[in-house]
């Protein structure tokens, strides 16, 4: 057996871009949730020693770092990613690859008896629908954009980009065409209830009574 030190290199995104603050900011950890966040968070800029033969397989490598975080191999954290980070470059690779086979040949050529473990957290809660050629998203990181729930919209061509009202299918920000605008309208109203539900359990946002909307109550 041989053992090398795994160092960790824990970042977290919204919208392609690093929002580490999630990391100092509880009331604000996302869709990932504090079961994820709290325990990544105790180990950013730590490390902890693996002990691999030539049978050994990348996967052992993420279970143990699994154990190492959150006390269970098994484990499976939403919306996060395993790398290797090394050369200046993220490695993704697949869990059934020989480790020894890559630290040989990408990960520590150097036989430094060190690498680097990227654990990557998305805040986003992304792509909820689609109807050619429109595209339906939602963003976790919403609170302080738009005060009423809404939908992002977007064309396949990346042409038009617009944020439309769940309640009443009207363009809040943003611009599409009419002949875009009439079809976004219409798939958010008769799929209202469940884009409301996107938006009460995917973003940061205040949720909304969805019997308010449908009619159901009244206050």
């Amino acid at each position: 057996m041989r053992s090398i030190s795994v160092k960790y290199d824990i970042h977290s995104y919204v919208e392609e871009k690093l929002c580490d603050q999630y990391f100092d900011e509880p009331y604000a950890f996302g869709i990932a949730g504090p079961e994820i966040m709290k325990p990544l968070r105790d180990k950013r800029n730590t490390s902890f020693e693996f002990e691999y033969d030539e049978s050994t397989t990348v996967n052992s490598l993420i279970c143990a770092a699994k154990r190492d975080v959150w006390g269970n191999p098994e484990f499976r954290p939403v919306n996060t990613d395993f790398a290797f980070y090394a050369n200046g470059e993220r490695y993704y690779p697949k869990y059934s690859v020989n480790l020894a086979l890559l630290l040989k040949k990408y990960l520590d050529r150097k036989m430094t008896g060190e690498i680097t473990l990227s654990i990557l957290v998305s805040h986003d809660a992304g792509e909820v629908a689609s109807e050619y050629p429109l595209r339906y998203s939602v963003y976790s990181h919403e609170a302080g954009k738009h005060n009423e729930p809404h939908i992002h919209v977007r064309d396949i061509g990346h042409k038009y980009d617009a944020s439309v009202r769940i309640s009443d299918g009207k363009v809040i920000a943003g611009e599409l065409p009419p002949k875009l605008e009439k079809m976004a309208k219409k798939k958010i109203l008769s799929d209202q209830v469940f884009f409301f539900e996107c938006w009460n359990t995917m973003t940061d946002g205040l949720h909304v009574d969805i019997n308010k909307h449908l009619g159901l109550i009244k206050y």
